[in-house]
């Protein structure tokens, strides 16, 4: 018998596994479990004795105490020690768990699993387990990308049943927050969730029948697109294991605009595909589906398939889209268009010159210019200033707002509003010391004000950014200067 479980933002789990075995199983996100000491390699000023938090070794011992009064208490209705394995998200350190369970809860026999990630405030999930109960066998990092900075890793826990034998997969997330809007950050959690399904998958492969538990921060709910499409839970026990075998794959008409410089016109030649598709695969993977089962000579550009790099810029029946993050089932259609990006040269099929692209882009000068020393580490800048360029800076440079604008259409000297987003992000950077020199470079019938707030650019980008706003403030920012 296989048992696959998801766990959302409840405390505590019992369940019986094959052959009677009984554990107890328990989550817990304690919140900010830090030390009171400033780690100089995170973001934890604030749980310092002066800092924000005013984080002093009174409120800690107190924090310890009432999370040694609950596990207890879970522990004591259930006739445990303690849990058998107990999954903790937002924990700064190995050496706070170790002090929870031997001094508070006075535990003799856990054993503590703890990884720590690139997360910038430094809080990790770990696991604790009973050693009489279970002998670890090993534990694995899965990593999760997100455009933006680094996060939280899943932590998987293979553990084996010391009386019985029985394997257990444990994997435990704390999957990004929804600070900053629900809509926005979502991108984030699919991407954990693709990258936790793609373990799941891995583990699967080698172990059809392997024993699986999901448990953690999902920061989402189970009917969101990160649960439900990308990981593939329907709420069955059995589904997410069965992945995509129930699924029914589409009929695809694929019409791709090709062009071939060597033999075609300049015009190019239309030609059309028929192909089956997962309706939870991406364009990309139907592109890559035709060129490798159909026609070796179809071109594109790709790369990190993942929404990051930028590299799969195309129109897609009529929209310019990232074909790596556009799902077959969100098209609502059994034919794809597939062209080019729209007012650019075409070198072959789908891959257009950027070079105009990446040289109006460097006329904005695109990076730090400051007389300040260079610092020891980073260069501090305060929350309420970044706040200012936070959106800008999730440009991906992908091209589809610019070559989405009727303006960089019909005047190839535009700077476009990609290249206008990158002046916005340095010369509203605190840090930054040429923000004037950069506003002379845009501030002309080619920059600026050849933007007419037609809005094309803010529904092409693929990371929702109102780029029609933050031009619209250089604007301001330019009269504010000469008045």
């Amino acid at each position: 018998m296989s048992v696959t479980l998801i766990v959302l933002f409840s405390t505590c789990l019992k369940e019986t596994l094959a052959n009677e075995s009984e554990y107890l199983i328990v989550w817990w996100n304690v919140e900010n479990l830090f030390d009171t000491v400033n780690d100089p390699r995170k973001n934890d000023d604030e749980y310092t004795p002066t800092g924000k938090r005013e984080w002093t070794e009174q409120r800690l011992n107190k924090k310890f105490e009432n999370l040694a009064h609950v596990i207890k208490d879970i522990s004591k209705r259930n006739k445990k020690q303690f849990p058998d394995i107990m999954g903790f998200c937002e924990v700064e350190n190995e050496p706070l768990l170790d002090q929870l369970y031997k001094k508070y809860i006075k535990a003799a026999n856990h054993k503590i699993v703890y990884h720590e990630s690139m997360d910038s405030r430094g809080i990790d999930v770990s696991f604790v387990y009973n050693s009489k109960t279970f002998r670890l066998i090993n534990k694995k990092v899965i990593g999760v990308k997100i455009y933006d900075k680094p996060t939280r890793d899943i932590l998987l826990g293979h553990f084996k049943d010391l009386k019985k034998g029985y394997d257990l997969y444990v994997f435990l997330n704390h999957w990004p927050s929804r600070i900053g809007g629900e809509e926005k950050t979502e991108l984030k959690r699919i991407s954990a969730a693709k990258s936790l399904r793609h373990a799941i998958d891995s583990l699967l492969k080698k172990n059809a029948d392997a024993d699986i538990l999901l448990m953690g921060d999902f920061n989402d709910e189970p009917i969101d697109k990160s649960i439900l499409t990308y990981l593939k839970s329907s709420g069955s026990r059995d589904y997410v294991k069965k992945g995509t075998k129930d699924i029914k794959p589409m009929k695809l008409e694929v019409t791709i605009k090709r062009f071939n410089p060597e033999v075609d016109s300049a015009k190019g030649i239309e030609k059309t595909y028929i192909t089956e598709a997962d309706p939870h695969e991406r364009v990309l993977d139907v592109l890559n589906k035709i060129k490798w089962e159909q026609d070796g000579t179809l071109s594109y550009r790709k790369s990190c398939a993942h929404g990051v790099c930028g590299s799969d810029a195309m129109m897609i029946n009529g929209e310019n889209k990232l074909a790596c993050v556009t799902l077959v089932k969100d098209i609502k259609s059994d034919k794809l268009f597939i062209e080019p990006l729209p007012g650019a040269s075409v070198i072959k099929d789908l891959i257009v010159d950027m070079d105009p692209f990446w040289n109006k882009y460097k006329t904005v000068l695109p990076y730090l210019i400051t007389d300040e020393p260079t610092p020891e580490n980073e260069r501090y800048q305060h929350p309420d200033d970044h706040l200012l360029i936070e959106e800008s800076t999730k440009c991906i440079l992908c091209g589809a707002c610019s070559f989405s604008c009727p303006s960089t259409w019909s005047d190839s000297e535009y700077l476009g509003p990609a290249a206008l987003l990158k002046a916005y992000r340095f010369i509203f950077d605190s840090r930054d010391q040429a923000a004037d020199q950069r506003l002379k470079i845009i501030d002309n019938n080619k920059g600026l004000w050849k933007c007419y707030t037609i809005f094309n650019c803010v529904q092409a980008c693929p990371k929702e950014i109102d780029i029609t706003k933050h031009i619209s403030a250089l604007k301001r920012r330019v009269v504010e200067e000469q008045f």
